[in-house]
């Protein structure tokens, strides 16, 4: 199960789903507004992830702000720095997207 070969990238629609099927967002504009990226193993089976909300408040950064909701990594992958991959490419991807601050 732990084999070690994965990628890290931006959820398509259908692991978007996946994920947003097991995290709770209370917010359904948070939901459509999440950034997702997973990490995916030779089967493109979803064994790690990141979610990224946007949150308005006045007065901050032009009144939005993004944050990390939810970082998870699947029990038999644990341990592999997956959990940092994921945290560096966010970071790295969100730059490009202009999040400047998470």
């Amino acid at each position: 199960m732990n084999n070690l070969n994965y990628t890290i990238h931006k959820a398509n629609k259908v692991q978007r789903e996946y994920v947003l099927e097991r995290v709770t967002i209370k917010n359904e504009s948070e939901r459509e507004n999440a950034i997702i990226f997973v990490a995916t193993n030779q089967d493109n089976d979803v064994i790690g992830r990141i979610v990224l909300l946007e949150q308005v408040l006045p007065l901050i950064n032009g009144g939005k702000i993004w944050y990390i909701s939810n970082v998870f990594v699947h029990q038999g992958y644990r341990r592999n720095g997956i959990a940092t991959q994921l945290l560096n490419y966010t970071f790295t991807e969100a730059n490009k997207l202009g999040i400047w601050s998470l």
